[in-house]
């Protein structure tokens, strides 16, 4: 699943899910949830009932530095999850947490209204600044990439393609 939003941040403390709570209630359609669990693994942030509430307000997707439990539930949304770890164990809810400022999330520094980008490999971050020219950028990356793959096609190595 491809998805494209600007980030709403969530900073959460270690095994509590009470800020995301508050960010899926506040979302906008389109917004990507990117969450900081510290790298939590023991303890999901994000589940089924959660994820229903964020998806019914229209979340583009969810990405947690930090675990997730009800897979079977959040695989069979439309709305992509990424996580750093599964497990069934359940948050609590009560130390807080905070919404709408600058987090990191898999040593990545994040801040709200951020562009985030994910499909099967993974997720970028692409800040404000950086969007000016990405596209061309891109197409010429692109470009490359199908100018070494028509040479391999009529028989050269990657070695030469790439001047290794």
């Amino acid at each position: 699943k491809r998805f494209a939003g600007q980030a709403l941040t969530v900073h959460c403390m270690v095994g509590d899910n009470l800020a995301l709570h508050h960010a899926a209630s506040i979302a906008r359609p389109g917004a990507v949830l990117v969450a900081d669990g510290r790298s939590h693994d023991q303890t999901a942030l994000w589940g089924g009932i959660l994820h229903t509430a964020a998806e019914k307000r229209g979340v583009a997707a969810v990405v947690i530095d930090g675990a997730v439990r009800d897979v079977a539930e959040l695989r069979a949304s439309g709305v992509p999850v990424y996580a750093r770890a599964i497990v069934p164990s359940g948050p609590h809810k009560g130390f807080g947490g905070e919404v709408n400022a600058a987090i990191q999330c898999g040593g990545v520094a994040v801040h709200p209204g951020d562009v985030l980008v994910g499909d099967d490999d993974g997720v970028v971050v692409i800040r404000p600044g950086q969007i000016d020219g990405l596209v061309e950028r891109c197409g010429a990356r692109i470009a490359n990439e199908e100018k070494v793959l028509a040479g391999i096609a009529e028989g050269k190595t990657t070695v030469e393609l790439l001047d290794l």
